[in-house]
């Protein structure tokens, strides 16, 4: 249910933002996934910089990175409990 939410709420900010348009700018985008809550490291924010070639990034892009950090922080949980 949580998912649904998330990618509800990350759907609204990005047609917020996008005016209707297919892609938005990388610093746009960089907006979306910190009002979402997430905090990605630098090395994760060069390889999406790489990734969109630092211009425009569609709402697939921008979900894709928010679905890999969140399984980043969700691996780093479990692991902070197991020890």
């Amino acid at each position: 249910m949580e998912e649904i939410i998330n990618e509800v709420e990350l759907t609204s900010l990005f047609n917020k933002i996008s005016e209707g348009s297919r892609t938005i700018h990388f610093e746009d985008a960089m907006e979306i996934i910190y009002k979402m809550g997430y905090v990605p490291s630098k090395e994760d924010i060069n390889e999406f910089n790489n990734m969109t070639k630092g211009c425009v990034c569609s709402l697939s892009n921008i979900k894709k990175f928010c679905n890999k950090i969140r399984s980043l922080n969700y691996s780093t949980e479990e692991n902070r409990k197991n020890f």
